[in-house]
């Protein structure tokens, strides 16, 4: 779009690029892509790979997770992962963060093998559909986990006061830790723990849990002096920033993730309301 305009006399021409103007300006650029937002070149599978999309490329981040629920990268690599993935998404709002753990590749390859097959056998048919059981529980889960660090990496809301900045050392300690919570929470009630349950203010249905274990109940009683086993209200800001760190921050994402992902709440529709803003969530006992 141009338009002309006259000021002391002069005649100054403005114009204004959409977005797919821009991307394709910044693409010409190949050295400044390498230098400031390298996830937007061309990498290798494992990283940060490309997928065609109408008339550009659909840039895709892919986070692997083992069959422990481990994320195999060491810290720098996953700080850096978390750095190039969270300017990747704010780039492009339409980049794909997908989740893909090793058994799941695994179980597809199988089922491909299956349905490769003329006349699979009567054990074939059954392997297979014990097999597409296994993909549809954790299909879901991996799913939500997407949601989940797209979350960490990009709602200013959700990180702050914890994650302040570009504090991508414990940007990734607390992803190891999203993972862990997504995919296999622990269970509350458990002895030695203290249970309390964070719920977001502008939905009682957005709800997450959080163990603290006997060693960490004197760092969150110095905070909270009055607090009583049988009745307690406060905030999630009274965990401290340690313990909020460690247990909130995670509990909070893992509960707007599942939340949206259950009820298919886009995320945009939560932000305006303030429901990411974990920081000041009821906390109270479970």
């Amino acid at each position: 779009m141009q338009a002309d305009l006259c000021a002391a006399g002069y005649k100054l021409r403005v114009i204004l690029y959409g977005w797919q103007q821009l991307c394709g300006r910044i693409a010409e650029y190949r050295e400044a892509l390498e230098a400031f937002f390298p996830t937007l070149v061309p990498a290798p599978p494992s990283a940060i790979v490309f997928v065609g999309g109408d008339g550009r490329p659909a840039p895709r981040a892919v986070l692997p997770v083992d069959d422990t629920l481990t994320i195999p990268l060491n810290d720098l690599e996953l700080a850096l992962f978390c750095s190039e993935t969270a300017a990747l998404l704010k780039l492009d709002p339409e980049a794909v963060l997908q989740v893909e753990q090793a058994g799941d590749a695994r179980i597809r390859s199988q089922i491909s093998k299956i349905d490769a097959l003329a006349a699979p056998s009567l054990d074939e048919r059954t392997n297979r559909a014990h097999l597409r059981g296994l993909l549809d529980s954790t299909v879901p889960k991996l799913r939500r986990l997407s949601v989940a660090v797209r979350i960490l990496l990009t709602d200013q809301n959700a990180r702050s006061p914890w994650l302040v900045g570009p504090d991508l050392e414990r940007t990734a300690e607390v992803l190891r830790r999203l993972v862990k919570e997504v995919l296999a929470p622990p269970a509350t009630g458990r002895p030695g723990f203290v249970a309390f349950k964070i719920r977001a203010p502008q939905d009682s249905r957005i709800i997450g849990w959080v163990d603290l274990s006997d060693a960490e109940m004197p760092e969150f009683l110095a905070r909270n002096p009055s607090f009583s086993p049988h009745f307690f209200l406060g905030n999630v800001a009274d965990l401290g920033s340690t313990l909020g760190l460690r247990h909130a921050l995670p509990a909070g994402i893992a509960a707007i993730a599942r939340f949206s992902d259950s009820f298919e709440v886009p995320l945009d529709h939560l932000r305006p309301k303030g429901a990411t803003a974990i920081y000041v969530w009821a906390l109270e006992l479970a």
